[in-house]
């Protein structure tokens, strides 16, 4: 595989042109079809918006932009919902409405997943106390993990104290790895 960069007007920085031959490298390696890719302006827009999420994840969760929404998993022979997987989104204003897969992998791979991870939590329990005032019953609600949360010493522990702290049993939020934690290890 081979990643290329072409100067254009702009003065010539060779610590920036590999970094591009090298993003454009790593954008297909896990095409088999393609054999090398040169850095173009679709590249540099998904360079500049993983910039942006990295930098603004801290206003998305202080502007309510990250939103949860709820997939319920309905028991087989009963048609019950049993429980509920809380999905993350990010309304975003200059972007727009991000899927996940726009904005995970690059919190990922910056190790900043975890405010993600607890910006959910915090909302699905919000939903808890909300739902408890209106009389509604509860089913638990699984909460997705990342491949770097999982290897996260402290969100045992910091996971824990949210729930003590707003008198959750431990069987109402679940935590479930996601797959992509599998795929490196």
């Amino acid at each position: 595989k081979a990643g290329v960069y072409e100067f254009g007007d702009e003065s010539p920085n060779i610590g920036q042109a590999c970094d591009r031959a090298k993003y454009a490298c790593d954008s297909i390696s896990h095409r088999y079809d393609l054999m090398y890719r040169v850095f173009d302006e679709t590249l540099r827009r998904q360079i500049d918006r993983s910039k942006y999420i990295e930098s603004h994840i801290e206003s998305a969760i202080q502007n309510d932009w990250i939103k949860v929404y709820y997939q319920p998993i309905v028991h087989a022979s009963s048609s019950e919902i049993c429980n509920l997987e809380a999905l993350s989104r990010w309304d975003d204003p200059t972007y727009g409405f991000l899927p996940p897969g726009k904005f995970i992998s690059v919190l990922e791979s910056e190790r900043l997943i975890y405010k993600l991870t607890l910006c959910v939590v915090r909302l699905v329990l919000q939903d808890f106390r909300s739902l408890e005032k209106k009389g509604i019953p509860l089913v638990p609600v699984s909460v997705n993990l990342s491949r770097v949360d999982v290897f996260d010493p402290e969100l045992e522990h910091t996971l824990d104290a949210i729930r003590k702290e707003n008198n959750l049993s431990r069987d109402a939020l679940k935590l479930e790895v996601t797959e992509s934690a599998y795929v490196e290890n």
